[in-house]
């Protein structure tokens, strides 16, 4: 029978805690099939910043909606605030590794 060494069994830790501390949060952001649209649509549309306002009329959904749902992918960390005078707009976090990932998917895919 083999068995995992210390060192194996410490690596392995440190992986697990690090997925718990990013996988959870994206993937709890991403239930909601309203936030799972507006990630599709900032990837698939190419525009790289998009107002709040902007997100609540593509989904004809309200303003407080679209800033709550943003909010919340803000949190599980798939896009970052950005404030532009008066106005909030949000952008893909693209430089975090699963972010690229979950972008390629998207991006790949035909719907």
């Amino acid at each position: 029978m083999l068995m995992l060494s210390v060192k194996e069994i410490k690596q392995l830790k440190r992986t697990v805690v690090w997925e718990d501390t990013k996988i959870q949060p994206l993937f709890r952001a991403l239930s909601d099939p309203n936030r799972c649209r507006i990630l599709r649509l900032l990837i698939k549309s190419g525009k790289r910043v998009f107002s709040v306002s902007d997100i609540a009329k593509l989904l004809a959904i309200s303003i407080p909606t679209a800033s709550q749902h943003l909010s919340i992918l803000e949190g599980g960390g798939a896009l970052r605030r950005k404030k532009i005078k008066q106005q909030v707009s949000y952008e893909i976090r693209d430089n975090d590794p699963l972010i690229k990932s979950i972008i390629s998917i998207i991006k790949s895919s035909k719907h």
